[in-house]
């Protein structure tokens, strides 16, 4: 029909439009760019998948990916809630380092380091 064929020469504009973009100057547009992203601004659970792909460009010694390369990681439990199971035997990707100790548990541990040094 006519108009699925406007329709395919539009999204052909719009592939080409896409492809020709260059990175952009500065660090700061790449934040929410819809084609291009920098690990400065990935989230803690964000990663570039595969691993060995190459950057399309640097900004200030600042490796540029393509944002179609940037991927959401879940942990086991994250994974178990959308109904899918994580296979046996398989690592991580990513690690992140753990948080540290809360205030309150410090305060607690605190008091009662002290109350055990007064008994002495």
């Amino acid at each position: 029909t006519p108009e699925s064929l406007i329709l395919q020469k539009e999204y052909e504009n719009f592939l080409k439009f896409i492809s020709e973009e260059k990175v952009s100057d500065s660090i700061t547009s790449l934040q929410k760019h819809h084609l291009f992203c920098t690990p400065r601004f990935f989230n803690q659970n964000q990663i570039i998948w595969p691993l060995d792909t190459l950057p399309v460009g640097y900004i200030k010694d600042v490796p540029v990916y393509p944002r179609q390369n940037l991927k959401t990681l879940y942990t086991k439990d994250k994974w178990m809630a959308k109904g899918k199971q994580v296979k046996a035997g398989e690592e991580p990707v990513k690690q992140n380092p753990k948080k540290g100790i809360p205030y309150w548990v410090k305060c607690k541990k605190a008091r009662s380091d002290s109350a055990s040094i007064s008994e002495i």
